[in-house]
């Protein structure tokens, strides 16, 4: 599994996938208002640093998989299904879920 087959794994498996995009949308726009009004983003801008955000916390999250042992494997050839069942052994579906639920931006 790569990096974005991992991404994909999240968004699908996790319900606060869409609360964390939204919470992220809202921060971003409350910064936007503190902006002087010739630096503001426009909205394609801001859907950016969103994506740039969660892919941010992909990258985090798939690193620390990586590292825990007997982590199935990152080449291509490792089935989804393997990286599934062995975080659901492991509890990190529902560890995720609870840390991105509580998740605060600053």
């Amino acid at each position: 599994m790569n990096l974005n087959l991992f991404k994909e794994l999240l968004e699908n498996k996790l319900s606060v996938y869409e609360s964390f995009m939204m919470k992220a949308t809202d921060y971003q726009m409350g910064k936007n208002k503190i902006r002087p009004p010739k630096k503001r983003w426009n909205e394609r801008k801001i859907k950016r640093s969103v994506n740039a955000m969660w892919i941010t916390v992909v990258e985090n999250i798939f690193e620390k998989v990586k590292s825990l042992d007997g982590c199935p494997g990152t080449n291509e050839y490792t089935s989804e299904n393997i990286w599934i069942e062995f975080m659901e052994k492991h509890e990190i579906f529902d560890q995720l879920e609870v840390e991105l639920m509580d998740i605060e931006f600053e």
